[in-house]
């Protein structure tokens, strides 16, 4: 197994089963297991409960109706912090583990599988809703097949890239009996692939448990969303149409979330989870999304050449970026900036100033790029529990923001000594080779010079 980043310490999980967890994942071979799922081998034909219109009663009752179908055309999303892992397999010069510590899991959606006729009809399709329960609110017999089918599918995978088998750290356990399908991988009870249903979702995870950890935890989860909305069966249904791109690695292709996505979901979570910091064991659930922010705005070129050019040139998904950078900013501003110190930095004026630019720097460029006078305005929420938006001046909101967290010190520029090791480039922003003997970094500064002003 690699362990190429687990030399680093961890600088904020304390929850000891999480560190034991992540010392035994393979990432790489996890990604690996997940695009080689064939999913043009499923198929059904059968007999299917679904929701659809009747005009004499005015709203929708289910019905049965026979059915074929097949796996979608796009079946999955790799979101949340697995797209951070893709990203560091993809850009290795710039590491996420300098950020971010360890994460076990990698969370993969699903999307319901493509009807192909309905009642022998290709065209009566789009008179059933998309559901994946029937009328007695249990699984629906399309939804089970299509769940039974992935997990022993991927449990193929898994066996293919040799996961776990030669494990001596694993230990047996037993899963909860009433789980909607149990598929033990290597059939000696230490490696399970389990169909759970929880509130709207259904999740089919690959739970493992090694020595030292008081519970099993899952290393991937695929996770099947119940529609909000009567939205009905199409041929071209697709539910990831937006907020993704693609990334392309080792002979496989990831959907995963875009920038704005990804920012936007930090900042969610960020404002559900900032109480966790209060619980020792849990407070690194949010420390999470400031180290991925701080990563995001490290690669942010190199991130966005993977979206094409046509989009992120488009008014579309600049408005939709510049909105997800002004309310991080508003949510920074909101908050005591000591609860974004995790590497157990004392909360001065100095150390929230670097915290908070490593999170900003870039992001704000984006925004001076796109912003060139006064006139632009945005609506946002001011405060996180705020009901409606309020209109604000954008470069107004940004300057202050700017003047607000400046830095107090002086910058001094230190010549790099003949002996010090060529690889100090990871450390420019304390150490810059002059560029001369007659550089101005070398001359005395002036009371005007703009590193004085405050």
């Amino acid at each position: 197994m690699e362990k190429s980043h687990y030399y680093k310490k961890f600088k904020y999980t304390q929850n000891k089963d999480r560190i034991i967890f992540t010392k035994y994942i393979d990432k790489n071979k996890l990604f690996n297991a997940i695009g080689d799922i064939r999913w043009n081998t499923f198929v059904f034909n059968g007999m299917v409960s679904f929701k659809k219109w009747n005009e004499d009663e005015d709203r929708s009752i289910f019905t049965d109706v026979a059915v074929t179908a097949k796996s979608p055309k796009i079946p999955t999303k790799i979101f949340g912090g697995s797209v951070y892992e893709l990203l560091n397999i993809k850009y290795p010069s710039h590491d996420l583990y300098d950020y971010m510590d360890l994460t076990g899991d990698i969370d993969v959606q699903i999307a319901t599988p493509q009807l192909i006729t309905a009642n022998g009809s290709s065209k009566d399709i789009t008179d059933y809703e998309i559901s994946h329960v029937d009328n007695t609110e249990r699984i629906n017999s399309l939804t089970m097949s299509y769940l039974i089918w992935l997990s022993n599918e991927f449990s193929i995978q898994i066996r293919n890239q040799n996961l776990f088998n030669t494990n001596n750290n694993l230990l047996q356990f037993s899963p909860n009996p009433d789980l909607l399908h149990v598929v033990d991988v290597y059939n000696n009870n230490t490696v399970y692939i389990l169909v759970i249903r929880e509130n709207n979702m259904i999740k089919v995870q690959l739970d493992i448990k090694f020595k030292g950890m008081e519970k099993c935890d899952h290393a991937v989860e695929f996770v099947l969303i119940e529609p909000s909305s009567e939205e009905t069966f199409s041929e071209n249904y697709n539910i990831f149409k937006y907020g993704t791109t693609n990334i392309h690695m080792k002979g496989h292709s990831f959907l995963i979330e875009d920038m704005p996505s990804l920012i936007h979901g930090n900042i969610d979570s960020m404002i559900n989870r900032i109480s966790l910091l209060q619980h020792k064991e849990a407070k690194y659930k949010f420390f999470n999304h400031i180290a991925r922010l701080q990563y995001l705005n490290t690669i942010f070129v190199k991130f966005m050449l993977l979206h094409s050019p046509s989009i992120i040139h488009s008014e579309r998904f600049i408005n939709k970026m510049l909105q997800q950078i002004i309310e991080l900013i508003q949510f920074i501003k909101t908050q005591d900036a000591c609860n974004f110190l995790y590497l157990n930095e004392s909360c001065n004026k100095q150390n929230t100033y670097k915290v908070i630019r490593s999170i900003t720097s870039i992001f704000i460029k984006y925004v001076k790029k796109y912003v060139k006078n006064n006139k632009h305005s945005m609506y946002i929420k001011l405060y996180p529990s705020d009901k409606k938006p309020i209109q604000i001046k954008t470069l107004s909101f940004i300057n202050e923001f700017i003047h607000l967290n400046r830095s107090t010190l002086k910058v001094y520029t230190l010549t790099r000594p003949k002996s010090a090791p060529s690889n100090t480039r990871s450390k420019k922003t304390l150490i810059r080779k002059p560029k001369s003997s007659n550089s101005r970094s070398n001359k005395p500064k002036s009371s005007n010079s703009r590193s004085n002003k405050k």
